[in-house]
């Protein structure tokens, strides 16, 4: 400590008025420097200390002129010669500080769980109290000639404090000082006891997606795990009493705020279980605020996770540049209001062709690239991964900034693809149907098929040519009793339209055999018994003709039934020859 406190004796603060603010559940520290050079050559910069306890953070700081203008500020390279509650920063000034000469700036700091429950758990019923710890004297590796500090707490209501003179309290406010003439790294804990209704909540885990559509939106998708890390609830939780409390407060909070862009549409608000309906839409000229509850309360120590969601217009985050390259700007945190986020995880979703991608971050963070794949993707989505330990409220509305050139005819991949899948999937159809996917039999199945399939041809062709043979019986019986050229003519006519249907049908069985017998000889065979049936039944006819053709000359009778007993026999011949010569060709199947 010596040893810094030697490196900076060409400088002294001439003053320096500290504002601490604990009503909230960070400590906001406001300093303002006042620098003199009382050495013998120019100086950059200015080191400026802070004690952080055991899980404190310091989540933001930033040091400002007069005007306003923001100074250079970069973590002290000589704080590891320090002890390790010690925390220091170089603040570049405007200009050098030549000899003699002085300045003002303005320092502003953001401190995570610098106010620690004590105790550490509590009941229902009780009201949490905390402690802050720090140095009643500004912790610098300067001399300071004259400070003061003034802390601002969350309630009148105050256990403790250390008191060091001169130091006064009213009511919530704690002044220490002036103080003359102080050493560097002059040190005497601060302690405050007190009670604090003030709600604690953080956010231990925060992944958000930031998904690019040139269609027209950008879909945004936070995914959060938040905390209550106040005092932690002891005993069991009386929802009646809960109940019965009403507005009184508690060390537990329900209610939530995010601030959302101003054209924020489709908005969701989901856990595991499904959609919450406690929530509330309110739009105004600069955001949209959307007011929800977690599905139950948040006691000390208790935990929920949820994922809320929306989706902007494209034009309003995303503008061309002249030469057409394309530049996102979003807001990088988280929207929850009153919130401070441990670590954050941001992935910017670009569409599938995006390439030349650059971003411009408005604070440090780790950067990564990835690809991401979703429905029609071919080659996947470039995702710019940002990855950060810290956020406090200050810094959630910065805007980060990912410019990238992309081909507007790459917007064409999703729907031609989708066409051209619906197109192959249709050809594939219809070459399917055409395809003969039955599995190929050997030569011997084959004949045997062709050979059943023939038995079942010959089975109705026997058939036919039998019911045709029964019909040339049945007419050649009819032809005795014809004893009139009218009668003969009548069984003929009957006779002939009968003969004709079968002798059709005979045909085209004739022809389906003459096509399944590759042989020929069943068929040949066939055809002989099929013309000796055909021939018999011409040969009624012939009778039946020369029979009515007898009547009408008057033949006697005697002379009539002697021509038809020569022409009777010769028709049972042929009836006979065709019956056997067909059931011949039929065995030898």
């Amino acid at each position: 400590v010596l040893l810094v406190a030697s490196a900076h004796a060409n400088v002294i603060l001439t003053s320096v008025e500290r504002k601490i603010d604990l009503d909230s559940q960070f400590a906001r520290i406001y300093e303002t420097y006042k620098v003199q050079n009382k050495g013998s050559t120019t100086v950059k910069s200015v080191t400026v200390c802070h004690i952080v306890h055991e899980k404190t953070s310091i989540g933001h700081v930033v040091a400002k002129v007069a005007a306003k203008r923001e100074l250079e500020i970069a973590p002290s390279l000589e704080s590891k010669d320090l002890p390790s509650d010690v925390v220091c920063h170089d603040v570049r000034l405007e200009k050098p500080l030549s000899p003699s000469a002085s300045t003002i700036f303005n320092l502003f700091a953001v401190f995570t769980e610098a106010q620690t429950p004590y105790p550490a758990t509590i009941e229902q019923n009780q009201l949490p109290l905390m402690i802050y710890l720090n140095n009643v004297y500004i912790t610098s590796p300067y001399e300071v000639l004259s400070q003061k500090t003034e802390v601002t707490l969350p309630s009148s209501r105050v256990k403790s404090y250390t008191e060091n003179s001169p130091s006064t309290r009213f009511d919530k406010t704690i002044k220490y000082g002036p103080y003359e003439n102080v050493k560097p790294f002059t040190s005497k804990q601060m302690r405050l006891h007190y009670e604090s209704t003030k709600q604690f909540k953080k956010v231990t885990s925060l992944v958000k997606e930031i998904e690019v559509s040139h269609w027209g939106n950008v879909y945004v998708e936070e995914k959060y795990e938040l905390e209550n890390y106040g005092p932690k609830h002891k005993g069991a939780f009386s929802r009646l009493q809960y109940v019965k409390m009403g507005s009184m407060i508690q060390n537990s909070f329900r209610d939530m705020v995010a601030r959302l862009p101003p054209k924020a549409r489709s908005i969701y608000y989901v856990d595991r279980i499904g959609n919450i309906s406690t929530s509330n839409v309110r739009p105004s000229a600069s955001y949209t605020f959307l007011d929800f509850s977690t599905r139950y309360p948040l006691m000390g120590g208790w935990k929920v996770d949820f994922k809320l969601g929306y989706s902007v217009p494209l034009e309003a985050v995303v503008s061309r540049s002249p030469s057409g390259r394309r530049h996102l700007s979003f807001e990088i945190g988280s929207p929850l209001l009153d919130v401070f986020v441990e670590d954050v995880e941001v992935r910017i979703v670009l569409p599938e062709g995006a390439y030349n991608i650059n971003t411009l971050l408005p604070l440090p963070m780790a950067e990564s690239r990835d690809v991401k794949f979703s429905y029609l993707d071919i080659s996947g989505r470039p995702v710019v991964v940002l990855k950060r330990r810290l956020m406090v409220p200050e810094q959630e509305m910065t805007r980060l900034e990912v410019s990238y050139d992309f081909n507007s005819l790459s917007m064409m991949r999703e729907p031609l693809l989708l066409i051209f899948s619906i197109f192959a999937m249709l050809v594939a159809f219809a070459v399917y149907n055409r395809l003969d996917l039955r599995i190929s039999r050997g030569t011997a199945w084959i004949e045997r098929q062709q050979e059943e399939q023939l038995a079942a041809l010959a089975d109705r062709i026997q058939s036919k040519a039998e019911e045709s043979l029964k019909h040339t019986e049945s007419l050649l019986k009819a032809t005795a009793s014809c004893n009139t050229a009218e009668a003969a003519s009548k069984v003929k006519l009957s006779g002939e339209k009968e003969a004709k249907s079968l002798e059709a049908q005979i045909q085209s069985l004739l022809e389906e055999i003459t096509v399944a017998d590759q042989r020929r000889t069943f068929a040949k065979q066939v055809r002989e018994g099929v013309a000796n049936a055909l021939e018999a039944a011409v040969r009624v006819q012939r009778t039946l003709q020369e029979r009515a053709d007898l009547a009408r000359k008057n033949t006697p009778r005697l002379e009539m039934e002697k021509r038809f007993a020569a022409s009777r026999s010769n028709t049972e011949e042929a009836i006979r020859v065709a019956r056997e010569t067909i059931e011949d060709a039929v065995g030898s199947l």
